[in-house]
């Protein structure tokens, strides 16, 4: 993301010897990766369609109500004491139909930039407390003949963990994050689009991942 070549072509020994020099790395790369533990199963967690209060600081103030979905590829279960992958993370975010009616108007044609997210991890974890991943905002279209709320994707990933030493779930709680977005087109051609957005209180992954 190959092509078998058959009747009468030969392949040359350079040919070969290409290939073989190009499956070295590849090989050491897969020889040096951590195995994971069989006992780790793989899953995915979610938090929304929820509700978000954003306020922005630049380029005008702006306080509204925006969407959050967010899912992480937590497993579904682990053993005690077992090493954690960092999860995968994908925020999708919907303005509400002012916000994105105001940017068509002002002549945004694209988006692009990044959202910090903060969370907390506690309950059968080693060293549970906050935690932070940075998540990226390709560039996004904004149709100048939509209506309505935009919607932008950030991607990511959060932090590996170790497994606690007995039963019990692994609990991820949301915080405020920060997005810092920039403007292409129209009057605020470059400019930065900030602000903070804050979940409700309470909002957590799930399923939880179960240690057991």
């Amino acid at each position: 993301m190959s092509k078998t070549q058959t009747g009468k072509t030969q392949i040359s020994r350079r040919t070969v010897a290409k290939g073989a020099a190009w499956t070295v790395p590849v090989i050491a790369t897969a020889a040096a990766a951590p195995a994971a533990s069989a006992s780790v199963v793989p899953g995915q967690s979610s938090a929304g369609p929820v509700q978000v209060a954003c306020k922005l600081t630049s380029p005008v103030p702006l306080e509204a109500t925006w969407t959050l979905t967010l899912t992480a590829t937590t497993p579904t279960s682990v053993s005690p004491g077992d090493a954690i992958p960092a999860p995968s993370l994908t925020a999708t975010v919907t303005t509400d139909d002012q916000s994105g009616d105001l940017l068509r108007q002002l002549g945004v044609t694209s988006l692009d930039g990044t959202s910090t997210a903060p969370y907390t991890v506690s309950g059968a974890i080693v060293n549970p407390g906050d935690r932070s991943a940075t998540l990226t905002v390709p560039p996004t279209d904004v149709d100048p003949e939509g209506t309505g709320g935009l919607t932008t994707t950030a991607t990511g990933a959060g932090a590996g963990e170790t497994a606690g030493g007995s039963a019990g779930s692994i609990v991820v709680t949301l915080k405020p994050f920060d997005i810092s977005l920039t403007a292409h087109g129209g009057a605020f051609d470059g400019s930065n689009i900030a602000g903070t957005c804050t979940p409700p209180d309470g909002t957590v992954l799930a399923p939880a991942t179960q240690v057991k």
